[in-house]
């Protein structure tokens, strides 16, 4: 993983269950988020309304793996749990 300095401060978490969730913080085109979520879980990313699905067009994330999503992908991310409940965060980075 490249170095990345997270903006802890304006970090969100949201929890992750059964019915997808969508992050309360607004991603802003060309800035990058590191997302990390403590269970496996689906993601998608886009305009709101939106609901991550297991199934296409929503990502799979294995729990505790670091990603970083790039704000001008869009400015939601919906999350879904895969198996059991958890939570995610979504946080503002720098990339020096």
């Amino acid at each position: 993983m490249a170095l990345v300095v997270p903006v802890a401060v304006r970090s969100d978490v949201t929890a992750v269950g059964a019915v997808a969730a969508t992050s309360g913080l607004t991603m802003v085109a060309g800035f990058y988020y590191l997302f990390v979520s403590n269970t496996d879980c689906f993601i998608k990313q886009g305009t709101a309304p939106l609901d991550a699905t297991a199934a296409d067009a929503s990502m799979f994330v294995p729990s505790r793996t670091p990603i970083i999503l790039a704000g001008s992908s869009g400015a939601a991310l919906s999350i879904i749990r895969d198996t059991a409940d958890g939570k995610a965060s979504l946080t503002p980075v720098i990339l020096p």
